[in-house]
């Protein structure tokens, strides 16, 4: 055993017990791979092995979601000679000690998911061959200053979100020329993001999403010319749609709902952004038309423009979102390494950030406007579309029966309009197991004063259109929304994780 190079009991879910003072006599032990072992102690107690001769040949210790509680022992940042050290996911609490200048052989340190606290050191900066770094779900507080990052010109993957980090974003994010993923979302940063900048840089990512950020977007964020996913939303920005956009082409996902943007959405979306497969302009304060020329985005297969003041009708080119007649469609959303593309979507009230079925569906919620007229009879030549919203506007009409081909359909929301007629039979050919009842509950035609058939009770053309038994008992609820299949199991996995 004196001259074990690698030991590799990761994902032995079963296996637990103290890490064995001995392990420190392993002079040539060069990985050492715990991760999720049942460690279940007290790493300040228990840290001796790494005082031993294993501190000068440990290259790679992986110490990952093994239950490990309190404080990091001193000797621990003494590992000199470490190049990976992952200690995630673990509820270790106290504050990172400037001996982590020590560490300088490292190329990826990840410490997050645990209870980490106080500011970032200034001497991370001498971690200058770091190629990851995430600190990200801990409690590190204080401002991101311009000299923690400025000498890691390696450093390709960044991540910091859900902390409570304020001050304003530092511009020697823009200096780094390898990067390819910033997630600094879900934190307290405030200011304008700073217009610095270029196309040197290897940024695929930016998320700088539930942040306090104000100003506009910096004309020069489109000079990443690789940027493929942007999400600003959640913060204090107010402006109109800023033109500079126009030159990232390769978007993919363009996040920037709950803001103060306003003005118009302009038409030049779909001739400059044709990679766009996610647009998210929820809760801003968009005015005017709806641009008939979004639909020509051939891979836009999620649109949600709910939450603003745009009025007219629905462009019944909007029935020509190919992707949204698809229900197997090839998508390039990315995930880049610990990164995973995600979006919030509405649910019953709820947010839920969804990540693993994103690629897989499909969504048009346009709720909540000033949007008026009939509903096209295009629209239901998306068939592959999951989730249609249109509640809360003043559209007229009746329901087309063709509503029925929409196989795909898990969830429909048409309440709070002045809708009239029948309500087709048709919705009820969509099999059962894919909407889980939803077309049966009176409350997603709640407001269509006019609308009448089962559903709702009571109700014949005959006796005229009446308002639906009971309808005045949920008015005030939540608008229904139930999602079936394969589609309300990820987004509840991915919900329950997200908010617990």
């Amino acid at each position: 055993m004196i001259s074990l190079k690698v030991l590799q009991l990761g994902m032995n879910f079963h296996l637990e017990g103290p890490i064995l003072i001995t392990l420190g006599n392993l002079c040539n032990l060069m990985v050492l791979d715990l991760n999720g072992v049942n460690i279940s102690q007290n790493f300040q107690e228990y840290g001796g092995p790494f005082s031993g001769c294993i501190r000068n040949s440990l290259r790679e210790l992986l110490l990952a979601q093994t239950s490990l509680v309190g404080y990091v022992p001193d000797e621990f940042w003494n590992l000199e000679y470490l190049e990976v050290l992952n200690i995630s996911h673990n509820s270790l609490l106290g504050s990172i000690p400037p001996r982590i200048g020590r560490l300088s052989s490292l190329f990826r340190l990840d410490l997050s998911n645990n209870h980490f606290s106080g500011v970032i050191p200034k001497n991370i900066r001498h971690l200058s061959n770091l190629e990851e770094l995430s600190l990200e779900n801990n409690n590190f507080e204080g401002p991101l200053k311009e000299d923690h990052l400025a000498t890691m010109s390696w450093l390709s993957y960044l991540f910091l979100s859900i902390n409570k980090l304020n001050g304003t974003v530092p511009f020697s994010l823009c200096n780094l020329k390898n990067i390819v993923v910033l997630d600094i979302s879900r934190n307290h940063l405030s200011g304008e993001l700073p217009n610095c900048w270029n196309n040197d840089s290897w940024y695929k990512v930016l998320d700088f999403s539930s942040n306090n950020i104000s100003g506009g977007i910096p004309n020069s964020i489109c000079s990443l010319h690789k940027l493929e996913s942007l999400h600003l939303s959640n913060n204090k920005i107010s402006s109109v749609f800023p033109t500079s956009l126009r030159e990232c082409y390769s978007l993919v996902t363009l996040d920037l709902s709950y803001n103060n943007f306003y003005g118009s959405i302009p038409y030049w979306i779909s001739e400059s952004l044709v990679e766009l497969e996610i647009l998210n302009l929820r809760s801003n304060r968009f005015s005017k038309y709806l641009p008939p020329q979004l639909s020509n985005l051939q891979r836009l297969h999620l649109l949600d423009l709910s939450h603003n003041n745009l009025s007219g009708s629905i462009p019944k080119s909007y029935g020509n979102f190919n992707a949204m007649k698809l229900s197997n469609k090839m998508s390039h959303l990315g995930n880049f390494f610990s990164y995973k593309e995600n979006i919030l979507l509405d649910i019953k009230g709820n947010e839920y950030k969804c990540e693993l079925i994103l690629p897989l569906i499909s969504v048009m919620d346009l709720s909540y406007n000033c949007l008026y007229g009939s509903i096209p009879e295009e629209l239901t030549n998306l068939l592959g579309l999951k989730s249609l919203n249109l509640s809360g506007n003043n559209l007229i009409g009746e329901i087309t029966n063709k509503i029925g081909k929409m196989h795909e359909l898990e969830s429909l929301d048409l309440s709070r309009n002045s809708l009239s007629g029948v309500i087709p039979s048709s919705l009820r050919v969509i099999p059962f197991e894919k909407h889980l009842t939803t077309f049966d509950d009176p409350s997603i035609y709640i407001g269509n004063n006019d609308l009448c058939g089962p559903p709702l009770m009571n109700c014949s053309m005959e006796e005229g259109p009446t308002t639906a038994t009971g309808a005045d008992e949920v008015k005030d609820a939540m608008l229904y929304l139930i999602i079936g299949s394969g589609f309300a199991t990820g987004l509840w996995a991915e919900g329950k994780d997200e908010f617990e």
